[in-house]
């Protein structure tokens, strides 16, 4: 009977979906290609994913609703119970439950836990052992923040402390305790002014069965049209140094470094132009153990793509072998088209120093619900609600504009309009998410209302956003 009433309700899901995403894709850095699709219902939200993940077809389904304050995720989901600077990743299939106000998160989960196979457009686990844990974050007096994680998965045992500070131009904070039966111990304090920082930290690398503890020191100041930095990087398997300058002149940005370690020392230098406001042309030159290369590479922007090549040298701590500064090809292509299809797809750097790839595509379409309301509308329980009518500088309707309404996302419909219930008429926060807009484009806000007050349905008129297409 379970079976068959969940049967029901994953075919009954597209029905009654006002706005569905489909997301696929494929990355070698992850090893792992597939897809997912995700239902945004009335009162909840439902995502399904599957792929091939390590060789291994996996698969998950994951519900997401709302009921007296509570947040509660049912089914397969993959946890990141944090610190600030450091946490515990966990595929778990049961029940988490999350409690949020203004200063603090409190959150449990219980059920099977096991691994985890997670990219940008489809996730999966395979759970097999019972686990459950906790995880708390305060908002303290003065400037302080306390967080803490507790998990058992299985024969491991994680407990978290994390601290930290900030003060005007000072941020601390560390993180000290077990994670998976193995001591941590991280921390960072930076420094920030408007032409000088500073930072020191160590950071504890994990990179498939590898893991590293590298302590690094940075400082960079800014002279005008001129910038300088210098960082050291201390490390089991790697170690070493770097300095160097830049200047920005006119269209031109020219910048050198000097990159050393026990494999000896490489010369970097690249010269930009900005030819407009949408293209640059770069130029690369590298001088290492007596040889030298020139390369070369640019970037175009527009409403529609946005497009980057270059070369840069980054530090990979996992470098068996070979200097642990290595220079690699870095690629992005990002993709906004039209009926809110977006596509990425970029180079990444692994931490042994290995060029991966991930290239991954998302694009909504409506329900048959949605014809009748919003394109996303959230809770259907309270009396109150919040409407926003997102429109541009003409006044034309916005579809696939991003609005958060205090802590939902909501995206508009073909009349630019998306709404939310509540139970209460407590004032939420508004803010346009620019970042997540499916409409093609680069937008930018030019009005939008800071905060608003649910009200009942029979008076609730729209907020009016308005927002613009970046020229």
């Amino acid at each position: 009977m379970k079976k068959l009433a969940l049967l029901f309700a994953l075919i009954a899901s597209p029905a009654l979906a006002q706005t569905i995403e489909l997301k696929a894709g494929d990355s070698s850095l992850l090893d792992a290609s597939g897809g997912s699709v995700v239902f945004y219902l009335p009162s909840s939200t439902v995502e399904l994913g599957a792929g091939v993940s390590g060789g291994r077809f996996v698969g998950s389904a994951t519900e997401h609703f709302e009921t007296h304050g509570f947040d509660i995720y049912a089914g397969d989901r993959q946890l990141f119970l944090t610190t600030g600077s450091a946490g515990l990743s966990l595929a778990e299939r049961g029940v988490e439950v999350e409690r949020k106000s203004a200063k603090q998160t409190i959150s449990f989960f219980a059920g099977a836990t096991g691994q985890a196979y997670s990219a940008p457009f489809f996730s999966g686990i395979e759970a097999h052992e019972f686990g459950a844990g906790y995880s708390y974050r305060r908002e303290l007096p003065h400037g302080f923040d306390f967080a803490s994680v507790g998990a058992v998965a299985g024969n491991k045992r994680t407990g978290l402390e994390s601290l930290a500070y900030r003060w005007r131009a000072v941020k601390i904070f560390g993180t000290a305790g077990y994670l998976e039966n193995r001591e941590y111990l991280n921390g960072n304090a930076a420094l920030q002014f408007q032409h000088f920082s500073a930072n020191a930290s160590r950071q504890t690398y994990l990179y498939k069965e590898q893991r590293t503890t590298v302590d690094s020191f940075s400082a960079a100041a800014r002279i005008g049209a001129l910038d300088f930095s210098a960082a050291d990087f201390s490390g089991r398997t790697g170690s070493g140094q770097s300095f160097g300058a830049g200047a920005r002149v006119s269209i031109f940005d020219v910048r050198t470094d000097y990159f050393h370690s026990a494999y000896g020392g490489t010369i970097s230098g690249s010269l930009s132009e900005r030819i407009s406001r949408r293209f640059s042309f770069s130029q690369y030159l590298t001088r290492a153990a007596g040889r030298t290369a020139i390369n070369y590479g640019g970037s175009y922007s527009s409403n529609v793509a946005t497009v980057s090549v270059g070369w840069t040298t980054a530090f990979v701590p996992l470098a068996a072998g070979r200097s642990p500064f290595q220079q690699v090809l870095s690629v992005s292509i990002s993709l906004q088209l039209p009926h809110s299809i977006s596509a990425s797809a970029q180079t990444v750097t692994a931490p042994d120093g290995s060029v991966k790839f991930s290239v991954y595509g998302s694009g909504f379409t409506r329900g048959p619900l949605a014809a009748s309301g919003p394109a996303q509308a959230r809770s259907i329980r309270g009396r109150f609600k919040t409407a926003v009518h997102v429109i541009d500088r003409s006044g034309e309707p916005v579809e696939g504009a991003a609005v958060r309404i205090g802590k939902d996302l909501v995206i508009t419909d073909g009349s630019g309009r998306a709404w939310i219930r509540a139970r209460k008429a407590r004032e939420q926060r508004i803010g346009v998410e620019i970042g997540e807009f499916t409409a093609p484009g680069t937008w930018r806000v030019v009005t939008a209302p800071a905060s608003a007050v649910p009200v009942n349905e029979d008076s609730a008129e729209a907020l009016e956003i308005v927002v613009e297409r970046a020229q």
